[in-house]
């Protein structure tokens, strides 16, 4: 009788916020594959948004680096289906020290999952909801995202939070990545939108996955503590800025002030009412700003850095 040897992992500790893996070797036979026939009858084990925490990190070429935090908080209808809010808090840090680190705190956009295994993504630039994920896939499927095939080329088991998920190791034109049940993409849970990255020198990583009131999960080291939409209902993009700075509300902007280094207002526009606006930079010198946005029932703070 053939012996083949299956590598299982298995997520046992953590040492400085990336998980640690130990490699399990066991013996199937070939005439009865039991590491198939476990996965095949293993339950899928969805998201859960309501307490999920995703810690990433992001690393440019451009000299800088990003960690962010990734929750949901609070629920939404929209075309009568329930979303969750998804935010972000991030810490920018800047290389060489030529500008002082920045922390930005937006909405990211709506996400739910259906009952078929599959989550749908509608972030505030979108008319309609995409899908993002689909664990309906199999040993050799084909499944496109971002422009590229993609090929599902493994499939094992991990154990995370206490329960058992399928870990898919797929492989595109630029690179492999692994893909798990209620966890997302190696790269971080919005993952597909890096797959097609090819600059050298740049990175997108999930550095740890947990879950709030669940002792079984790894401890993360969170960046951030107690956020809370209240305080998260705005998104500038892009930042670092250059010549301007797209601003998106989940309530109507009343007024903008921009405000410079040395506590000087520089900008100011009231009576906006609405949900969106641009502001121009152009004429501004490179550093550090701050924006100011009277909502309609909170005011919203954000660090912006202006470049050239």
């Amino acid at each position: 009788m053939q012996i083949q040897d299956i590598q299982r992992f298995k997520l046992i500790s953590s040492y400085g916020g990336f998980p640690r893996l130990i490699k399990q070797v066991v013996c199937l036979s070939l005439l009865f594959p039991l590491e198939f026939i476990f996965l095949s009858a293993q339950n899928y084990t969805g998201f859960n948004f309501q307490d999920g925490i995703w810690v990433e990190e992001e690393f440019s070429k451009d000299n800088y680096s990003k960690f962010r935090q990734i929750y949901c908080d609070g629920d939404t209808i929209i075309n009568s289906k329930s979303f969750y809010k998804l935010y972000e808090s991030v810490k920018s840090i800047y290389y060489p020290l030529g500008y002082p680190d920045t922390t930005l705190h937006q909405y990211l956009g709506a996400i739910r999952e259906d009952t078929s295994n599959r989550v749908f993504f509608k972030n505030l630039y979108d008319t309609a909801e995409i899908i993002i994920y689909d664990f309906n896939l199999q040993l050799g499927d084909t499944i496109r995202l971002w422009s590229q095939d993609i090929v599902v080329e493994n499939i094992d088991s991990i154990e995370i939070c206490g329960k058992f998920r399928k870990k898919y190791w797929i492989t595109g034109p630029s690179r492999t990545e692994s893909l798990i049940e209620g966890v997302g993409f190696s790269n971080g849970l919005l993952g597909y939108s890096h797959l097609s990255s090819t600059v050298a020198e740049s990175y997108y990583r999930l550095d740890c996955y947990t879950e709030k009131h669940n002792l079984l999960c790894m401890e993360c080291d969170l960046l951030f503590l107690n956020q809370s939409n209240r305080s998260v209902s705005s998104i500038l993009f892009p930042n670092p800025a250059q010549n301007g700075l797209y601003i998106n509300s989940t309530r109507n902007i009343q007024k903008i002030q921009l405000v410079d280094i040395m506590g000087k207002i520089i900008y100011t526009k009231e009576n906006i009412k609405s949900l969106s606006f641009y502001l121009e930079l152009k004429n501004y010198k490179p550093g550090m700003y701050v924006i100011t946005l009277l909502l309609e029932d909170s005011v919203s703070y954000s660090t912006i850095v202006l470049k050239k």
